[in-house]
């Protein structure tokens, strides 16, 4: 009975543990100062601007002081980061709002130059996830509605080549297809492709997840098990 109990004990620290036992590989810090100062994001942190506009902002920031804006006065806003590539799990995490409606804000999770997680605010005022790749079809999710703050989780299973979106704590798409096959993942990129919007994004973590939170449940549910035996 003690060697039962042990082991039970065992299995849920373990579980437990290894579950929160998250690398991070990337935390931007809230786009705070001294990391980053006003102005543009290039070059900054290692922040690259691809197309026109993307700047550390100190208007309207989601969280602290500054948010990174992607201001769109006509013309496309494009930024990424590479971060420690991963070959196991990737959780990526951050607030996001978009200043108007029936227009496009697009995140996307990349192997290099290669799109494997493609979603994001949809034209249609919907959420939106797939691009064609792969044999995925755009689906639209959830609605979204302009100048709100929405809570962003990606979780990308890269053994399974799958990937869920949770948007404030609501799973939107579950093992949902990458839209290329790929060993590893290594880039963030936010794209704003419609004009007269703003698209800020703000408190961004990226973490390497060794297991997945079914490890959690484990470990919980045997705590649950020794609670209810010494009841």
């Amino acid at each position: 009975m003690r060697m039962r109990m042990f082991c039970m004990v065992g299995v849920a620290v373990l579980a437990i543990a290894t579950a929160s036992n998250a690398t991070i590989l990337y935390d931007a810090g809230g786009f705070e100062s001294p990391t980053f100062s006003l102005g543009s994001v290039d070059s900054q942190d290692s922040w690259v601007v691809d197309h026109t506009v993307g700047d550390v902002n100190g208007t309207s920031a989601l969280v602290g002081d500054q948010s990174l804006l992607l201001q769109k006065d006509g013309s496309t806003g494009i930024v990424h980061r590479d971060f420690t590539a991963s070959t196991t799990f990737v959780t990526l995490e951050f607030k996001m709002n978009v200043s108007v409606n029936a227009k496009r804000a697009r995140i996307k999770v990349k192997s290099g130059g290669t799109e494997i997680c493609v979603m994001g605010f949809g034209s249609h005022d919907f959420f939106a996830i797939g691009d064609g790749g792969a044999g995925n079809v755009t689906q639209y999710l959830g609605d979204w509605d302009k100048d709100h703050t929405y809570d962003i989780k990606i979780v990308a299973d890269i053994a399974a080549q799958r990937y869920d979106f949770i948007v404030n704590g609501e799973t939107l798409a579950d093992d949902y297809y990458f839209s290329s096959a790929a060993t590893q993942l290594d880039r963030i990129r936010y794209e704003a492709p419609d004009g007269g919007l703003d698209v800020r994004v703000d408190s961004l973590v990226i973490s390497d997840v060794p297991e997945p939170a079914t490890m959690v449940l484990l470990g919980l549910g045997s705590l649950a098990m020794l609670k209810r035996r010494k009841a």
